[in-house]
Formats: structure tokens, C-alpha cells, sequence
């Protein structure tokens, strides 16, 4: 069985996509971004808070490289419906196209037309960022929830267990939502859960060792100077990409495994 999906990982060329993808993330970050700081003045999360997710779930190098930008993105709350906002949406859904046609190759589903599948990737684009904002807020007000109730080193001592855990929660709900809704086959929660939790387990993995990694042995400053964080930023995009794509190939393998069928169900 592992042979069999090392096999299926080969031949779909897993690692040559996950560079593909992780080109157009780098291209769509700083708009994704812009776009999330975009809709906060319409939510009660300050761009702090999202600094202090963001510090989180990336290694310290790209963090380091998005507060250097905070300014930038600041000046720029509030122009949700401005034109500059519509355009980095359209920059940004060149990597959700990229998503969605790699999505859909695992499980060799039909092509749809191009305009259809780029309406697809915007609402995935408009999707990402609202999922994002909207789990900030849920997190601020859980926090404050909960912190009514903490009085003593112990009660924060499982606060912050709680809050990864949660944040660990978030992150299989999205991609499971991503992995189920994407493809162009009907698939259940069930059978999109286990790509998301590998997947999310990676994510953490690789974001954790690659910090690591940098911190003690990869000096990108010496080498590229300026262009060092950038680097870095490419280097971590590509791994979380090769996550994202394996906990989908993943999904794909036990779904032809378990139905065993020539002709899934298309829509």
C-alpha cells in the first residue's frame, strides 16, 4: 500500500506541483494579506491580533519579513471596496487557480471551463480570506471568554494548550472544507479528514524544523542578502505546499482504494 502511493506520488509529480504552487503563493501572499487586512475594519480583530497568529503558524524568518510590511498593510485598512482591493484579489486568485487544478488532477476529474474553474478560484481566494478573518474573530472572543475564568498560573498554563489546540482545530476544518469543496467529485467529511489532519501535522512539522534549520545552519542573509527573507519565504511556501498537496493525494489514494471505480461521481 505505501509502495503503491509512493508510486502515485511519482507519477503525478508531486514534488515538480508543489514548486508550481509555491511560486504562485509567494506571487499571491502579500496580497492575500493585504486583502485580510483589507476587511478588518469591519471586524473587531486589530491587525495585532493577526500579527500575533501569524506569529504562530509561520517560522520567525517570514514573520519577521510580514512585520517589516505591517506599516504598509495598515495604510491600507479600510478600501475594501476600493479598485486596488478588486485587483489584488485577481493577483491574489492566480494561486488558487494553481489550487484548483492540482486538486482536481489527483483525482483525474474532468476539466471544466476555464471561466467556470477561474469563478471557482475567486470564490476560493474570497473564501481564504473571509475563513481567515473570521477565525480571528473567534479566537479574540474565545479568548476573552475564557480568560474570565482563568485566576491562577494553571488555568493559563491549559489557556495556551487550549488555544493551540484550537488553532491546530481551525486549520483541519479549513483544508478539510478546501479538500472536500475543490475537487470536482462529490466527497464527504470522512473521507477528506485524514488528508487534513496529515496535512496540518506537516504544515507544523516543516514549519517547526525549517525554523529550526535557519536559525542554526541556513545564513540566506549572508548568501542573498536583502533577498534572504524572500528566499526563506519560498523555501517554507514550498514545503507547506508539498503539505497541502500530499494531504490531498492522500485523500485521493483511500478514496479509489475504498470505492474502487472507474467512473467516480462527477458534477
Amino acid at each position: 500500500m505505501i509502495l503503491q502511493f509512493m508510486k502515485r506520488i511519482q507519477k503525478n509529480e508531486l514534488w515538480n506541483v508543489a514548486a508550481q504552487l509555491s511560486y504562485y503563493l509567494l506571487l499571491s501572499f502579500f496580497p492575500l494579506m493585504i486583502g485580510v487586512v483589507s476587511l478588518l475594519d469591519y471586524f473587531p480583530v486589530g491587525i495585532d491580533m493577526l500579527m500575533d497568529v501569524l506569529e504562530s503558524v509561520v517560522p520567525d524568518p517570514v514573520y519577521e519579513l510580514v512585520v517589516e510590511n505591517a506599516e504598509l498593510f495598515s495604510g491600507l485598512r479600510g478600501r475594501m471596496f476600493s479598485v486596488g482591493f478588486i485587483v489584488t484579489l485577481v493577483i491574489a486568485t492566480r494561486s488558487s487557480v494553481a489550487i484548483y487544478k492540482s486538486l482536481n488532477h489527483s483525482y483525474t476529474a474532468p476539466k471544466r471551463h476555464f471561466l467556470v474553474a477561474y469563478l471557482i478560484s475567486f470564490g476560493i481566494t474570497l473564501s481564504l480570506i473571509l475563513f481567515v478573518v473570521f477565525s480571528l474573530t473567534f479566537i479574540l472572543f474565545s479568548n476573552r471568554f475564557i480568560l474570565q475564568f482563568l485566576t491562577n498560573s494553571t488555568g493559563m498554563f491549559w489557556f495556551f494548550r487550549l488555544r493551540i489546540l484550537g488553532m491546530f482545530v481551525v486549520f483541519v476544518l479549513g483544508l478539510s472544507a478546501m479538500y472536500a469543496f475543490v475537487p470536482r467529485i462529490k466527497l464527504k467529511l470522512k473521507e477528506v479528514l485524514p488528508g487534513a489532519i496529515i496535512a496540518t501535522v506537516l504544515w507544523i512539522i516543516s514549519t517547526v524544523g525549517f525554523e529550526i534549520y535557519v536559525k542554526n545552519f541556513g545564513n540566506y542573509a549572508l548568501i542573498y542578502g536583502t533577498l534572504g527573507s524572500f528566499v526563506v519565504l519560498l523555501l517554507w511556501l514550498y514545503l507547506v505546499s508539498f503539505a497541502l498537496l500530499l494531504g490531498n493525494e492522500i485523500n485521493a489514494f483511500l478514496y479509489e482504494r475504498k470505492e474502487n471505480l472507474q467512473k467516480p461521481l462527477y458534477f
